[in-house]
């Protein structure tokens, strides 16, 4: 009988986790095209992936839009039940974003996804630096270009002295953006605006829409707030 209950638990484990994939397949066309699970009729949403008690091996391939370096990726089912989990081969546990390869911080994701320490100031959600700030609100260390008050990326220089990633194209040492590469080689991404042309500066928007979207915001709180105090 607990076989059997650990085999039904097992199952609705496995159907949570075919839905997901299907409404993420639906929504951004990213997974490869299906296979079959094993023992039945039911395509699953990766090839070759058999959800069965233990680890089942996932083959990962290259994706473009994958995050992280293209391995090997085992999905564990608890013993005892609960969430899979998502490990590499070496048993390191993976976040269990769909198609991301990072190593997992904390609640099973990566710092890009939610994991690890979150920024301390209010309603921000980036990942914390030291200070307990992100790099937007000052965390981090500073540039070592002597009088550059920007926060380093990688090699303790920022982005214009060039720290943090550059671009995939040959030759080119600019920034890069979304995709790897810089504006000019076309990564970024454009203002969700209506009918605005310029690039995205802040929570998907440029400078000036960020800007008028946030003084409406304001302005819609302090409304909210004077109906609470005068109804």
């Amino acid at each position: 009988q607990q076989q059997l209950m650990r085999q039904e638990q097992q199952q609705k484990q496995y159907n949570q986790l075919y839905q997901s994939a299907l409404m993420q397949q639906q929504n951004s066309l990213m997974l490869p095209t299906p296979g079959y699970v094993a023992g039945g009729n039911q395509p699953s949403p990766f090839p070759g992936m058999m959800l069965q008690p233990g680890a089942a091996m996932l083959p990962q391939k290259a994706h473009p839009q994958m995050r992280g370096h293209p391995q090997q990726q085992q999905l564990r089912i608890p013993a005892q039940g609960g969430k899979p989990i998502k490990t590499d081969a070496s048993g390191t546990q993976l976040c269990s974003a769909l198609g991301c390869n990072h190593a997992a911080r904390v609640k099973g994701m990566c710092k890009l996804h939610g994991g690890g320490r979150r920024c301390k100031v209010e309603g921000c959600m980036k990942s914390a630096q030291t200070g307990h700030l992100c790099i937007a609100h000052g965390g981090g260390k500073p540039c070592n270009v002597e009088g550059c008050p920007k926060t380093a990326q990688s090699r303790g220089l920022c982005k214009q002295h060039g720290g943090g990633v550059r671009c995939k194209f040959e030759g080119c040492t600019k920034s890069c953006q979304s995709g790897g590469f810089c504006r000019g080689h076309g990564g970024g991404k454009r203002c969700e605006y209506p009918n605005c042309t310029k690039w995205a500066q802040k929570n998907g928007h440029c400078a000036k829409h960020a800007q008028e979207i946030a003084a409406q915001q304001l302005q819609q709180q302090q409304a909210m707030q004077q109906q609470l105090v005068h109804p």
